[in-house]
């Protein structure tokens, strides 16, 4: 009887250890989880070499940005105005007599297709010329004149030169531009480098 007894409380015993044994408890420091440097799958308790390459994710590109305007005609230096201004006034003994000069020369250096422009007031009662020509380079230059109005839609063509080539002339003598108003009239003088490109400019003349 007293080896039964002992019998069952062993085997008791038994069944408790084995049920403690199958009871898991985490591990005190779990082993985190890291990607591999390709992008594989994870390794568990595996940290990157250290010097592998990272991933950069770049941001989608946005739009285009607006293509920049074209450069705008160089300003010619004190030299090449002066060169021009000479030159200018050696054509406006026959093209603006006892005329005299309105305002300062418009000019630049000037690329194939290039404009300069200037403001000028032309008076009631006045008469006007403008003068253009090149150091070198451009091989056909045009002036035009137009009415300055803030409406871009009203800006109607006044006045252009007639000739071909390196010269262009706007109101040549004995026929130069008068107002036809009886107020003065804010005009856009505007020198372009048709063919050709160097310095160029004009010079207004008024009497």
């Amino acid at each position: 009887m007293k080896t039964s007894v002992l019998l069952l409380a062993a085997i008791g015993a038994g069944l408790v250890v084995a049920v403690v044994a199958c009871k898991k408890e985490p591990p005190a420091n779990p082993q985190p989880f890291y990607p591999t440097d390709d992008a594989g799958p994870y390794v568990m308790g595996q940290a990157p070499e250290a010097g592998a390459p990272v991933v950069v994710v770049q941001p989608e590109a946005g739009p285009a940005e607006a293509a920049a305007p074209p450069p705008v005609a160089a300003v010619f230096d004190a030299a090449a105005q002066e060169l021009l201004k000479a030159q200018i006034k050696k054509e406006s003994a026959k093209h603006a007599p006892y005329m005299k000069t309105e305002g300062p020369i418009l000019g630049g250096l000037l690329s194939e297709g290039q404009t300069v422009e200037q403001q000028a007031m032309f008076n009631p009662g006045k008469c006007y010329t403008i003068i253009g020509t090149t150091l070198a380079g451009v091989t056909e230059l045009d002036i035009q004149v137009t009415a300055a109005t803030p409406l871009p839609t009203l800006n109607p063509v006044l006045a252009m030169d007639n000739m071909a080539g390196p010269m262009a002339i706007v109101g040549d003598h004995p026929n130069c531009y008068k107002n036809p108003l009886p107020i003065g009239m804010m005009v856009k003088i505007t020198v372009k480098a048709t063919k050709g490109a160097g310095v160029a400019g004009a010079q207004l003349y008024v009497k």
